[in-house]
């Protein structure tokens, strides 16, 4: 089967310079908080496609205990906090750490229990520590998707999620995403009166030999699953591998 080829840049400003920076988006974002707002009575394991809500689930199963401290990096405006309460309706203190777009756009869905935050420093100081760290599609879209990861490995939490990652095969890959607006997570469609448009984004697929030296020396694997719904790619020879949901608890 041939897999697609992807647009490949030397670095990520570059990358940044062709596609503009989508994190500066306000109506992405809005229509993000639009499609949340209307799903959240939904089967939230079903949105979120059940590998991945699974692999979530898995994650905060690993923490004993009736109140979880979680550290959610990039995890837009809180939707895996709204599918652990449908599935383990515990207590918990679940700080999400997004961009300034999303965090000034999320104060109608922040509660006691749920917070939102512009960085890792940050939420730590309002959990004190955290029993889960979960990252969902997030690292890819970051300027340095390795200096995250060890960031994250550094607090040492007991259990930690990696999903729906993007690896390379090889050396780390900087490339682009397009998609349309109406295509944005978590469901199709756009509210009334929004334009369809296209957009992108860059994305870095880290190299595995990285993302295995920052995770194994401190932890372990317990579960590994995958987003099947996007086939890999290949740049040069090279594979860069979509979907993948790592759950690790820590050594």
């Amino acid at each position: 089967m041939a897999y697609p080829t992807t647009e490949t840049y030397p670095d990520y400003a570059t990358a940044l310079e062709q596609c503009g920076d989508i994190n500066q988006d306000r109506e992405l974002a809005e229509v993000t908080l639009n499609k949340i707002r209307r799903i959240l009575t939904n089967d939230l394991k079903v949105v979120l496609y059940p590998p991945n809500a699974d692999a979530t689930l898995t994650a905060l199963r690993l923490v004993p205990g009736n109140q979880k401290r979680v550290l959610d990096f990039g995890g837009s405006f809180g939707l895996h906090y709204f599918l652990a309460k449908q599935y383990l309706p515990h207590r918990y203190r679940w700080a999400v750490v997004e961009t300034e777009m999303i965090a000034s756009l999320s104060t109608e869905l922040a509660t006691e229990e749920l917070r939102f935050f512009t960085s890792i420093g940050s939420a730590m100081d309002w959990l004190g520590a955290a029993d889960v760290v979960h990252a969902s599609g997030s690292l890819q879209y970051t300027p340095e998707p390795k200096e995250v990861l060890a960031a994250l490995v550094a607090l040492r939490a007991p259990s930690l999620a990696i999903t729906r990652t993007a690896i390379s095969l090889g050396p780390q890959c900087v490339t682009s995403q397009s998609f349309w607006l109406r295509d944005t997570d978590p469901v199709p469609g756009l509210p009334w009166g929004v334009s369809d448009r296209m957009l992108r984004s860059t994305r870095i697929f880290m190299a595995q030999r990285d993302f295995v030296a920052a995770v194994e020396p401190f932890y372990r694997i317990v579960a590994h699953g995958l987003d099947d719904r996007e086939g890999p790619l290949w740049v040069n020879d090279t594979r860069l591998c979509l979907g993948d949901n790592f759950i690790f608890a820590r050594k």
